[in-house]
Protein backbone atom coordinates (compact mmCIF):
# COMPACT_ATOMS: atom_id res chain seq x y z
CA UNK A 1 0.00 0.00 0.00
CA UNK A 2 1.33 3.30 -0.97
CA UNK A 3 0.49 5.82 2.01
CA UNK A 4 2.35 8.97 1.30
CA UNK A 5 -0.08 8.97 -2.30
CA UNK A 6 -3.57 8.51 -0.56
CA UNK A 7 -5.83 11.30 -0.72
CA UNK A 8 -6.52 14.39 0.82
CA UNK A 9 -8.80 17.27 1.44
CA UNK A 10 -5.83 19.30 2.73
CA UNK A 11 -6.07 23.05 1.63
CA UNK A 12 -2.63 24.34 0.58
CA UNK A 13 -1.45 26.54 -2.58
CA UNK A 14 1.38 23.93 -2.87
CA UNK A 15 -1.18 20.78 -3.28
CA UNK A 16 -3.28 20.93 -6.65
CA UNK A 17 -7.08 20.30 -5.84
CA UNK A 18 -7.73 17.21 -7.24
CA UNK A 19 -6.84 15.19 -4.12
CA UNK A 20 -3.28 14.00 -4.81
CA UNK A 21 -0.96 14.96 -2.69
CA UNK A 22 2.06 15.47 -4.82
CA UNK A 23 4.42 18.71 -5.43
CA UNK A 24 3.19 21.49 -7.42
CA UNK A 25 5.33 24.05 -9.26
CA UNK A 26 3.81 26.75 -6.78
CA UNK A 27 6.73 25.24 -4.52
CA UNK A 28 9.55 25.93 -6.76
CA UNK A 29 10.44 28.97 -4.74
CA UNK A 30 11.02 27.09 -1.68
CA UNK A 31 12.61 24.27 -3.34
CA UNK A 32 15.64 27.16 -4.32
CA UNK A 33 16.27 27.62 -0.57
CA UNK A 34 19.67 26.03 0.45
CA UNK A 35 18.42 23.90 3.25
CA UNK A 36 14.91 23.23 2.15
CA UNK A 37 13.58 19.24 2.46
CA UNK A 38 10.08 18.50 1.02
CA UNK A 39 8.67 16.20 3.45
CA UNK A 40 6.27 14.39 0.69
CA UNK A 41 9.92 13.38 -0.72
CA UNK A 42 11.47 12.38 1.93
CA UNK A 43 8.38 10.10 2.83
CA UNK A 44 8.30 8.91 -0.41
CA UNK A 45 11.93 7.65 -0.31
CA UNK A 46 11.71 6.28 3.58
CA UNK A 47 8.82 4.30 2.31
CA UNK A 48 10.54 2.27 -0.83
CA UNK A 49 13.41 2.09 1.76
CA UNK A 50 11.15 0.35 4.43
CA UNK A 51 8.78 -1.86 1.73
CA UNK A 52 12.11 -3.19 0.51
CA UNK A 53 13.22 -3.86 3.46
CA UNK A 54 10.26 -5.70 4.23
CA UNK A 55 9.18 -3.45 7.05
CA UNK A 56 5.42 -3.38 8.00
CA UNK A 57 4.64 0.14 7.59
CA UNK A 58 2.01 1.91 10.22
CA UNK A 59 -1.11 2.13 8.30
CA UNK A 60 -3.15 4.16 10.81
CA UNK A 61 -0.28 6.90 12.73
CA UNK A 62 -1.68 9.61 14.28
CA UNK A 63 -5.38 8.38 14.08
CA UNK A 64 -6.54 10.29 16.98
CA UNK A 65 -5.34 14.01 15.53
CA UNK A 66 -8.24 16.24 15.26
CA UNK A 67 -5.52 18.66 13.53
CA UNK A 68 -4.41 16.11 10.72
CA UNK A 69 -8.16 14.55 10.20
CA UNK A 70 -8.74 14.63 6.71
CA UNK A 71 -5.57 15.81 5.51
CA UNK A 72 -3.95 12.76 4.15
CA UNK A 73 -1.27 13.84 5.90
CA UNK A 74 -0.49 11.85 8.78
CA UNK A 75 1.96 9.30 6.94
CA UNK A 76 3.82 11.67 5.35
CA UNK A 77 4.44 13.09 9.16
CA UNK A 78 5.09 9.77 10.33
CA UNK A 79 7.14 8.90 7.72
CA UNK A 80 10.32 11.56 8.53
CA UNK A 81 10.39 11.07 11.68
CA UNK A 82 13.95 9.04 12.02
CA UNK A 83 12.94 5.87 14.10
CA UNK A 84 14.17 2.77 13.00
CA UNK A 85 11.31 0.98 13.63
CA UNK A 86 7.50 1.78 13.18
CA UNK A 87 6.18 2.57 16.57
CA UNK A 88 2.52 3.24 17.42
CA UNK A 89 1.34 6.62 17.97
CA UNK A 90 0.02 7.67 21.09
CA UNK A 91 -1.77 11.13 21.55
CA UNK A 92 -0.49 12.20 25.49
CA UNK A 93 -1.99 15.87 25.21
CA UNK A 94 -4.57 17.75 23.07
CA UNK A 95 -6.14 21.34 24.18
CA UNK A 96 -9.29 20.46 23.01
CA UNK A 97 -9.73 17.76 25.44
CA UNK A 98 -7.58 18.93 28.11
CA UNK A 99 -7.43 23.08 27.81
CA UNK A 100 -4.91 25.20 27.19
CA UNK A 101 -2.03 24.91 29.46
CA UNK A 102 1.13 24.46 29.39
CA UNK A 103 1.47 22.92 32.96
CA UNK A 104 -1.17 20.15 32.61
CA UNK A 105 0.70 19.39 29.22
CA UNK A 106 4.02 18.70 30.82
CA UNK A 107 2.14 16.69 33.32
CA UNK A 108 1.22 14.15 30.29
CA UNK A 109 4.10 14.29 27.93
CA UNK A 110 7.33 15.01 30.10
CA UNK A 111 9.74 12.01 30.64
CA UNK A 112 7.81 9.98 28.05
CA UNK A 113 10.50 9.21 25.13
CA UNK A 114 10.38 11.55 21.99
CA UNK A 115 7.12 13.34 21.02
CA UNK A 116 5.67 15.13 17.79
CA UNK A 117 4.26 18.89 18.48
CA UNK A 118 1.58 19.66 16.29
CA UNK A 119 -0.41 23.03 16.21
CA UNK A 120 -2.76 24.61 14.01
CA UNK A 121 -3.60 28.65 13.59
CA UNK A 122 -5.73 29.57 10.83
CA UNK A 123 -4.59 27.54 7.55
CA UNK A 124 -1.57 26.40 8.95
CA UNK A 125 -0.19 23.48 10.00
CA UNK A 126 3.11 23.00 11.83
CA UNK A 127 5.22 22.13 14.87
CA UNK A 128 7.91 20.01 15.83
CA UNK A 129 10.05 16.57 17.00
CA UNK A 130 11.51 16.61 19.80
CA UNK A 131 14.07 13.40 19.67
CA UNK A 132 14.43 13.14 23.59
CA UNK A 133 12.04 13.14 26.30
CA UNK A 134 10.73 16.50 27.38
CA UNK A 135 12.20 17.95 31.03
CA UNK A 136 11.29 21.00 33.16
CA UNK A 137 15.06 21.23 34.33
CA UNK A 138 15.15 24.80 32.43
CA UNK A 139 18.11 24.28 30.22
CA UNK A 140 18.98 23.56 26.83
CA UNK A 141 18.93 19.85 25.65
CA UNK A 142 17.89 17.63 22.82
CA UNK A 143 19.99 16.25 19.68
CA UNK A 144 20.43 17.66 16.37
CA UNK A 145 17.76 14.68 15.25
CA UNK A 146 15.03 17.03 16.95
CA UNK A 147 13.24 19.40 13.72
CA UNK A 148 10.09 21.75 12.88
CA UNK A 149 8.17 21.68 10.29
CA UNK A 150 5.22 23.12 8.25
CA UNK A 151 2.88 20.85 6.46
CA UNK A 152 0.87 23.41 4.81
CA UNK A 153 4.58 24.13 2.89
CA UNK A 154 5.64 20.95 2.57
CA UNK A 155 9.11 21.91 4.51
CA UNK A 156 10.64 20.13 7.27
CA UNK A 157 13.06 22.75 9.20
CA UNK A 158 16.13 20.82 10.21
CA UNK A 159 18.38 21.88 12.86
CA UNK A 160 20.99 24.42 12.26
CA UNK A 161 22.25 25.63 15.37
CA UNK A 162 24.67 24.91 18.40
CA UNK A 163 24.23 21.48 20.22
CA UNK A 164 23.78 23.45 23.34
CA UNK A 165 20.95 25.15 22.12
CA UNK A 166 18.47 22.87 20.46
CA UNK A 167 14.93 22.40 23.26
CA UNK A 168 14.78 24.29 26.17
CA UNK A 169 11.65 23.65 28.56
CA UNK A 170 10.29 25.65 31.95
CA UNK A 171 7.04 24.99 33.37
CA UNK A 172 5.36 27.60 31.65
CA UNK A 173 7.08 27.38 28.69
CA UNK A 174 8.65 24.94 25.49
CA UNK A 175 10.89 26.30 22.92
CA UNK A 176 12.67 25.18 19.82
CA UNK A 177 16.30 26.96 19.71
CA UNK A 178 16.42 30.52 20.92
CA UNK A 179 13.52 31.81 19.14
CA UNK A 180 12.39 29.37 15.93
CA UNK A 181 9.14 28.20 17.79
CA UNK A 182 8.42 29.72 21.14
CA UNK A 183 5.15 28.21 23.15
CA UNK A 184 4.38 30.21 26.25
CA UNK A 185 1.98 31.59 28.97
CA UNK A 186 -0.74 28.37 28.05
CA UNK A 187 -0.64 29.42 24.58
CA UNK A 188 -1.41 32.68 24.80
CA UNK A 189 2.14 34.48 23.91
CA UNK A 190 3.49 32.30 21.35
CA UNK A 191 6.12 33.21 19.07
CA UNK A 192 8.21 32.03 16.06
CA UNK A 193 11.29 33.37 13.93
CA UNK A 194 12.74 30.52 12.45
CA UNK A 195 16.88 30.60 10.88
CA UNK A 196 17.88 31.29 14.67
CA UNK A 197 18.72 27.01 15.99
CA UNK A 198 16.60 25.67 12.77
CA UNK A 199 16.33 27.08 9.42
CA UNK A 200 15.66 26.80 5.77
CA UNK A 201 18.10 29.69 4.62
CA UNK A 202 15.86 32.76 5.10
CA UNK A 203 17.53 35.80 5.61
CA UNK A 204 18.11 36.18 9.88
CA UNK A 205 15.34 38.45 11.03
CA UNK A 206 13.54 38.65 8.05
CA UNK A 207 9.76 38.99 7.29
CA UNK A 208 10.00 35.40 5.85
CA UNK A 209 12.08 34.05 8.87
CA UNK A 210 9.17 35.86 11.17
CA UNK A 211 6.16 34.45 9.34
CA UNK A 212 6.94 31.10 8.01
CA UNK A 213 6.45 28.49 10.55
CA UNK A 214 2.65 30.21 12.13
CA UNK A 215 1.92 33.10 9.64
CA UNK A 216 3.00 35.59 11.72
CA UNK A 217 5.55 36.15 14.79
CA UNK A 218 3.42 36.34 17.66
CA UNK A 219 0.40 34.26 17.63
CA UNK A 220 -2.31 31.80 19.40
CA UNK A 221 -2.76 28.00 18.46
CA UNK A 222 -6.56 27.06 17.42
CA UNK A 223 -5.52 23.35 18.29
CA UNK A 224 -2.15 21.90 20.06
CA UNK A 225 -1.49 18.47 19.98
CA UNK A 226 1.42 16.27 21.48
CA UNK A 227 2.01 12.70 20.39
CA UNK A 228 4.38 10.43 22.06
CA UNK A 229 5.46 6.82 20.64
CA UNK A 230 4.92 3.20 22.40
CA UNK A 231 6.60 -0.09 20.49
CA UNK A 232 4.24 -1.98 17.98
CA UNK A 233 3.05 -5.24 19.04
Amino acid sequence: MNQVNSQTTFDSPFFPKDGKIQLSPAFDAILKLPRVISMIEEAESREKKLLKMDVEINENPFADSEILSGTGLESVLFLCLPFKTQPETALLYSSSRDGFSIKKMHDFIDNSGPVVFLLKKNEQIFGGFVSTSINCEQKFFGSTKSFLFNLFYDTKIPFIGENSKCIFSSENSIKFGSTDLILQNDFLDCKSEIESCFGVGFEKGSDDAKTFLAGSYQFIPDIVEVFGFVKSN
